[in-house]
């Protein structure tokens, strides 16, 4: 049966991303990323890396960016949105 584990990633002021793993010792630092599509396989390497290979069930959990609240109202940049 897989280990089932969660990472968390955490914002920093300069927009950056902070992957953390929980590992068998305690928390992992798994990198920092500017880029949503990078945290998945920080994640995946440091579960790996840690627990030795043996099969990990993850799951990610984001915080919400401190420059967003309850509310706020996003606009995605028309450049970034796929039409299909």
């Amino acid at each position: 049966m897989a280990r089932s584990i969660t990472a968390h990633v955490h914002f920093r002021p300069d927009r950056s991303m902070q992957v953390v793993v929980p590992g068998p010792d305690g928390p992992i630092d798994a990198g920092m990323t500017r880029r949503s599509k990078d945290i998945g396989r920080m994640a995946r390497e440091a579960a790996s890396a840690a627990y030795g290979g043996e099969p990990v069930e993850l799951a990610i959990l984001v915080d919400r960016p401190p420059w967003l609240w309850e509310g706020a109202l996003v606009r995605p940049d028309p450049a970034a949105v796929d039409p299909r």
